[in-house]
């Protein structure tokens, strides 16, 4: 029996004001489209269909990591991050404007995301020192990362009681 990975997704309530309007003037161009209220289930697909298509093919390497994730092959999810990091850099703009490219809320952007998971990923696998250096790099580049702080301080306190233990108390 395997143990799900936890899934961690931040929300920034004021990212759902795009995906509002959005599906607001969807449904009105439906209505004015089909010149009654039958366009409602039309504006309501289209924006749907949008939707759920940006948010499956513009971050597609990270959901295949997150695929990945979910199965506990964290080596090959550690690659199709990286590549959702790389993609993410060559585009930024599709991540800086994901509440209207992709109708996602998140408050975390998609290279946030990936250094986050490749640093978890490294640590699943027994790679404390590479989980330690991704970690390190989200601070560097996302200095309000909690997860990364907190993950960062969990490290660090594991080291520091398995250094206690490794050093017996010599005494007569």
């Amino acid at each position: 029996m395997t143990q799900r990975v936890p899934t961690v997704r931040p929300i920034s309530w004021l990212a759902t004001i795009p995906q509002f309007i959005a599906g607001g003037v969807a449904i009105v161009i439906g209505c004015l489209v089909t010149q009654s209220t039958n366009g409602v289930p039309l504006g309501a697909g289209v924006y749907l269909i949008y939707s759920l298509g940006s948010r499956s093919i513009i971050p597609a390497a990270h959901c295949r990591g997150m695929r990945l994730f979910q199965n506990q092959k964290f080596e090959e999810a550690i690659l199709a991050y990286e590549e959702s990091y790389e993609f993410f850099t060559r585009y930024a703009w599709l991540d800086k404007y994901r509440s209207i490219t992709m109708m996602t809320p998140g408050a975390m952007c998609y290279r946030e995301m990936a250094l986050n998971n490749i640093a978890f990923a490294h640590g699943q696998i027994g790679n404390g020192d590479k989980a330690k250096e991704f970690y390190q790099r989200t601070l560097d580049e996302y200095p309000n990362n909690i997860m990364a702080s907190a993950a960062l301080k969990m490290i660090e306190s594991v080291e520091c009681s398995t250094h206690e233990v490794a050093q017996p108390d010599l005494k007569d």
